[in-house]
């Protein structure tokens, strides 16, 4: 028998997403989830803290009043906290690396990747996003996915000064304007099970054939290397953002990026002609 909600588990975080929403909030943490469940005396929560002899009333009072409570609510967003760590994106908290290491660290990965730390985090993105969902290939949807996980979290953990991030999430704001979502590509992706055949082996590149990752279609490898190859020296140019990996996955029309596209009703040649505008002429 499958697991399911309660219905006053249902109520409290339908409770929840709307008061964070209320306040303007781009996620609904534990202060509103927890305000949440004690804001129906009728339900479990209530009754049991009151068995305990705790004032369900005296606890949403302290816990509103935790200014702790909001500030460790922030969900993990790893893609953002990766590219702060390359010093690309600006820290906002005490833990952010000094600028000397924030270089060592670009230039490590850069000499690794033989790319800058943009499309690096992006190919480990895509990596992670297969294994989330099951899949047993990264292939140019993934690829595509990545760029629209960035920008989401850019959202989430903005607002930021223009001259901060640039167009890092440019790719994927074109995707969000028109409604796609990462869940609703995750979705997609998890309900697959056919996939290209993987890519060879391929020097600097061990992450796209290691055997603990899912390993890589030959679209997706040939997408990652176009990307890396458009601007000099193989060096992405990070004023276009996640641009020109976002056109370069969906340069084959018979494949899963353009496939996906076409299964959320989006049209993909108008989104690559608004990315392609977003490319800094070389």
């Amino acid at each position: 028998m499958a697991t399911t909600w309660s219905p006053d588990a249902r109520q409290a975080l339908r409770r929840a997403l709307v008061a964070a929403g209320n306040d303007g909030g781009y996620w609904a943490g534990r202060r509103y989830l927890f305000d949440a469940i004690l804001a129906d005396p009728g339900n479990r929560a209530h009754a049991l803290l009151s068995r305990c002899r705790v004032d369900p009333s005296m606890v949403r009072t302290a816990t509103r009043a935790d200014e702790n409570v909001s500030a460790e609510d922030q969900p993990r967003l790893p893609v953002v906290e990766s590219l702060q760590t390359f010093g690309v994106v600006p820290a906002r908290n005490a833990t952010r690396p000094s600028r000397l290491l924030a270089r060592i660290l670009t230039a490590g990965a850069s000499r690794l990747a033989d790319a800058d730390p943009v499309l690096y985090v992006m190919e480990m993105e895509a990596i992670r996003q297969a294994v989330r969902l099951g899949n047993s290939r990264v292939t140019t949807a993934h690829l595509v996915l990545a760029t629209l996980v960035l920008h989401e979290e850019l959202v989430t953990a903005g607002p930021w000064e223009p001259e901060t991030v640039g167009a890092l999430g440019s790719a994927g704001a074109i995707l969000a304007a028109r409604g796609v979502t990462s869940f609703s590509v995750g979705r997609h992706l998890a309900t697959l099970s056919s996939f290209g055949d993987a890519a060879p082996k391929q020097r600097h590149r061990a992450w796209r054939t290691n055997p603990k990752h899912p390993k890589w279609t030959v679209a997706a490898a040939q997408a990652a290397e176009a990307t890396r190859n458009a601007s000099p020296q193989g060096q992405e140019d990070v004023s276009a953002g996640t641009a020109r990996l976002f056109v370069s996955a969906l340069a084959d029309a018979d494949d899963d990026a353009v496939r996906m596209l076409h299964r959320l009703s989006i049209d993909p040649a108008a989104v690559v002609k608004e990315a392609e505008r977003l490319i800094a002429p070389q």
